[in-house]
């Protein structure tokens, strides 16, 4: 007998011996097989779309909180922002400032530059963060607006959703922030 014949009478004989236990190997073979197809085709048709998009994120974010300007929505606002901003801020009365820096409805934006980036330490710590810079129109005035948001924080899911809004007239020296005052405006 060649080493292939002896092969097939041994797998015959252990098939009549423990069918269900052949039958099971075989379907753990099967499904181990069909897993590992599907897995790989949804990676490879949806292109692996794991990373977060900023510019899209950016625009977003934007977006939403220039219709809670336009709306004069406080509440809407307030909501968009993170746990510990909430908890540490006056927002209400900094809200209804912002509002009224504006001498009109926001007719016209423009998302000008979005910045981004992922901080990961050892131990696990990770968190991605967004900021984008918005040059709006009232009419013919223009103002700047800046909008940064924590994405995903996996240390301290505290600070998830918006930490800083900023706006100011760029005809008038000075700027007015809603969160978190971070020095690295300008």
């Amino acid at each position: 007998y060649s080493f292939r014949q002896r092969l097939q009478k041994g797998k015959d004989n252990n098939m009549k011996k423990h069918p269900l236990l052949f039958n099971y190997i075989l379907f753990i073979k099967k499904a181990y097989i069909f897993i590992s197809i599907t897995i790989l085709s949804l990676v490879v048709l949806t292109g692996c779309p794991l990373r977060i998009s900023a510019r899209e994120e950016a625009e977003d974010i934007v977006a939403t909180v220039i219709e809670y300007i336009n709306k004069g929505d406080s509440e809407g606002l307030i909501a968009l922002f993170c746990e510990e901003v909430k908890e540490n801020y006056e927002l209400t009365a900094d809200v209804d400032i912002l509002f009224n820096m504006f001498d009109g409805e926001i007719t016209s934006y423009e998302v000008s530059a979005v910045a981004s980036g992922e901080k990961s330490e050892l131990f696990g710590k990770s968190s991605y963060n967004i900021r984008a810079i918005v040059e709006a129109y009232v009419d013919d005035k223009e103002y700047r607006i800046e909008v940064s948001k924590t994405i995903y924080d996996n240390q301290d899911p505290q600070r998830v959703g918006l930490t800083t809004v900023m706006a100011k007239d760029v005809n008038v020296k000075g700027m007015f922030f809603v969160g978190e005052v971070n020095v690295f405006y300008g």
